[in-house]
């Protein structure tokens, strides 16, 4: 029969490179997310399929990334803002308003989630009328989503992480 023993100072070292690599991931996993924020807004903004009569819905564009449920980081028009309470508070109120409620139903306990809204209220009403607000902005978070993963996962198999 085997037997493993193991040091204290061998299995701290461990945990403590172990703990290390998770922080370089989150890290890299935050970095990616938040551009990948930007781009889609910058997307949406470029891809808009309504007349932009007033510019409200289109500067309305904002994206939020949780960790854990709380946000980290958020943009609205240029702005963006690491966010250190459960509040956004560069957004004005309808924004908002409808990122909390959207967030409310959507944004996991556990993990990264990144959302990207058209903070007016009008937004489904253009949406459901034919017109391009977010849709085509979905499916391109998508591709890049899945562009994102594979970076993350080639990283960790060739030990750059």
């Amino acid at each position: 029969m085997a037997k493993a023993e193991f040091k204290a100072n061998g299995l701290k070292a461990l945990q403590e490179k172990l703990m290390k690599a998770r922080e370089k991931l989150n890290t890299k996993i935050e970095a990616r997310l938040v551009y990948l924020g930007m781009d889609a807004q910058k997307h949406a903004k470029e891809h808009k399929g309504y007349k932009d009569r007033t510019a409200n819905l289109k500067n309305s564009i904002s994206y939020v990334l949780y960790h854990d449920g709380k946000p980290i980081q958020s943009g609205i028009g240029h702005a963006e803002k690491e966010t250190e309470s459960k509040s956004i508070p560069q957004l004005d109120s309808e924004i908002k308003s409808n990122v909390e409620d959207f967030a409310q139903e959507h944004v996991q306990p556990k993990g990264y989630t990144l959302v990207i809204v058209a903070g007016m209220s009008y937004a489904k009403h253009v949406e459901d009328k034919g017109y391009n607000v977010l849709y085509l902005t979905r499916n391109f978070m998508q591709g890049e989503l899945k562009k994102l993963i594979q970076e993350i996962l080639d990283d960790v198999k060739n030990g750059n992480i």
